[in-house]
């Protein structure tokens, strides 16, 4: 007896959800279409994932800061010979 919820059917799914009730979310739409619990589970997670925010790294991203590395003391290396041979 799989039939589609009603759109007042899916506003209780969807209240459930964005307040973190997914056990209620589910049972819900078990009532709502008459599908097993593994199906309704699925058809909860997706319109979780709907509501879900996204992701992201919160901290800021680090400026790019110059060095010299070892080019820097390649130079300096140089330059200090250059000024002993002399």
């Amino acid at each position: 007896m799989d039939v589609s919820p009603s759109l007042e059917d899916l506003a209780s799914v969807e209240e459930a959800v964005r307040a973190g009730r997914m056990i209620e979310a589910i049972k819900l739409y078990r009532e709502a279409t008459g599908v097993g619990l593994a199906e309704a589970k699925a058809a909860v997670d997706r319109i979780a994932a709907e509501f879900a925010p996204v992701a992201f790294d919160e901290r800021p991203p680090r400026p790019i800061q110059p060095s010299s590395g070892c080019l820097g003391l390649i130079l300096a290396a140089l330059a200090l010979s250059s000024l002993v041979v002399l």
